[in-house]
């Protein structure tokens, strides 16, 4: 982050979107396993937050946003994935109430979670494996970035605390 402000001046957005897997039934998954992803996905996530907060907070503004898939829908075998994007979501809720001066409107905390792009828009094709939907899918990587770029803006500067789903009604 001191990299960043030197080269750039300011840190004004954190966008957290690391993640692995290292997926395994619970019964069999290795403790390694657990910790790998808890790892990269959670505790990256904390490392990155609190080194850039620091910053934020001297600027007095700057916006925190957390990508994860949408935690209580892991696959089958993801027990360490899902527990570790839930972290990632329920982490930027309590950061505003802690943050020095409480002025919320200069220190958005948010997340997203993107979920359905291959499940939304997909049909079956030969031998009913999945295909996606090129001709109705509406670009499930620029509707997330749209998301951010809003969370980003001015105009999103009383919103704070807050997960959004990016899933094309996948859970309506």
């Amino acid at each position: 982050m001191q990299d960043a402000v030197g080269r750039l001046g300011a840190v004004d957005v954190l966008i957290n979107n690391a993640g692995i897997t290292r997926d395994n039934v619970l019964l069999r998954m290795k403790e390694d396993q657990w910790d790998q992803v808890m790892a990269v996905n959670l505790k990256g996530t904390f490392n990155c937050t609190k080194a850039a907060i620091k910053i934020m907070i001297r600027q007095k503004q700057g916006t925190v946003i957390n990508i994860a898939s949408s935690p209580p829908h892991g696959n089958a075998g993801q027990a360490n994935y899902s527990a570790s994007k839930a972290g990632v979501i329920g982490l930027p809720r309590p950061l505003p109430a802690n943050m020095p001066s409480g002025d919320n409107r200069e220190r958005g905390c948010a997340g997203i979670h993107p979920d359905g792009h291959d499940r939304c828009h997909t049909r079956k094709g030969a031998g009913g494996a999945h295909k996606p939907d090129t001709a109705e899918a509406p670009g499930h990587a620029l509707d997330v970035a749209r998301v951010v770029l809003f969370l980003a803006s001015d105009e999103a500067a009383y919103i704070t605390g807050q997960v959004i789903s990016v899933n094309g009604g996948l859970y309506m």
